[in-house]
């Protein structure tokens, strides 16, 4: 690693307080230890994560712009907080053809119960992986390969996606699309293709709950209105987000219906 303290917020100096905390990660020099991560569990069920993070570039003079540190001699210690962020179920990993090439840029939000993803691909090359905690998030209008729970994407120059539908369970190419509402009443329809024994999640829109209907995907599946028998059980739960919709051991391809009236 290399710290320069005038673009880092100082020098590296922080060390456990006690034996209840955790060293995830940590700074070594001539045999002394600064922490670089720590973790902190409570009685109540709680976690908290610290990071104590160093910015690898440097700025030379009359520059304009940074200069980042060559990857290939110095570890990046920015990564770290995505192995932090992975103590709180959310698992992201990026494969690159080189460790000196740039990782893919992504932000996450939720709005209306959906998460909503965006991102930049400096190197297109590159291939991301996702797992959340409802499981692997499947990006409306994108195709994914689910493996080991996890759903791996071709990284793109930009995109901008909302995700409602997270999945888990077999291995097997998923193809996720916006079929067209057609029939009166009906406001949107999600369609997965390829399900292979997999637990689905759906998050259904704010006001829109009640209307949900799961049904069988395919060719005709925009022909069928709401009163339509479901084909498979769903039970509803709430959690720290909103509602969700969890249904089990899915295989085929399922159609995901609301209504533009609750």
């Amino acid at each position: 690693v290399r710290h320069l303290a005038a673009y880092s917020g100082g020098p590296l100096d922080r060390v456990p307080k006690d034996d209840s905390t955790e060293v995830i990660a940590e700074y070594v020099r001539d045999g002394e230890c600064r922490a670089a991560a720590t973790a902190k569990r409570f009685a109540n069920g709680g976690l908290a994560l610290w990071l104590r993070g160093s910015n690898s570039f440097r700025i030379e003079k009359h520059a304009h712009f940074p200069s980042a540190f060559d990857r290939r001699e110095f570890f990046a210690v920015e990564t770290l907080f995505l192995e932090l962020l992975a103590r709180f179920g959310y698992a992201i990993r990026f494969e690159k053809e080189g460790i000196e090439l740039p990782d893919p840029r992504c932000t996450l939000r939720v709005s209306g119960n959906a998460f909503y993803f965006a991102g930049f691909g400096a190197d297109v090359t590159a291939r991301q992986s996702f797992r959340f905690p409802d499981g692997a998030p499947v990006f409306t209008g994108s195709d994914l390969v689910l493996k080991d729970n996890f759903a791996r994407y071709n990284v793109e120059r930009a995109v901008n996606r909302e995700c409602r539908i997270f999945v888990s369970g077999g291995d097997s190419v998923i193809s996720c699309r916006e079929d067209i509402s057609l029939m009166p009443g009906v406001k949107r329809r999600i369609q997965l293709r390829n399900l292979d024994n997999v637990r689905v999640v759906f998050r259904p829109e704010t006001g829109h709950v009640e209307s949900v209907r799961f049904t069988k995907g395919g060719r005709d599946g925009a022909k069928l209105t709401l009163d339509e028998p479901q084909i498979c059980k769903s039970e509803l739960v709430y959690d720290g987000f909103g509602p969700k919709y969890i249904t089990e051991n899915f295989t085929g391809n399922l159609l995901i219906s609301w209504g533009e009236e609750n």
